[in-house]
């Protein structure tokens, strides 16, 4: 399942024709608090799945890369404060900021890391190998 309008909607994203290694991106998300993922994960207290955090960077840096990608390697991963789909004051934008690190002939290197104003919510460092088409 893609996760992108089913977890989560992009509310705005960085203008680019095309990557470039140590270039950070930022996209603003929008958590879609009735999510069936929260149904599951946990109805009395739902929180963003660990896997989702994953999720959403590749699938934002399939949309930088204009390309398919598979997560080949997790190099890093943090998760420091749980996700909720409604924050504190009642927000449900977040954004994400994606350091494209290195990009290969079959794969991109990037970190990347789930934010809002107050807090870091996870951090990592993937590689994210091209699908072939």
């Amino acid at each position: 399942m893609r996760l992108i309008d089913n977890l989560y909607t992009i509310l705005h994203e960085p203008l680019q024709e095309s990557i470039a290694e140590g270039t950070t991106y930022r996209f603003g998300i929008g958590m879609l608090p009735n999510s069936i993922i929260y149904k599951a994960h946990f109805p009395d207290r739902p929180i963003t799945p660990g896997a989702c955090h994953v999720g959403m960077v590749k699938e934002l840096a399939e949309r930088l890369c204009g390309s398919s990608l598979e997560v080949s390697q997790i190099r890093n991963l943090k998760f420091i404060v749980p996700l909720l789909p409604v924050g504190p004051s009642g927000d449900t934008e977040v954004s994400a900021a994606i350091t494209v690190k290195e990009i290969g002939e079959t794969s991109v290197t990037v970190a990347a890391n789930i934010h809002d104003s107050n807090t870091v919510y996870s951090q990592m460092s993937l590689t994210l190998s091209f699908v072939a088409k």
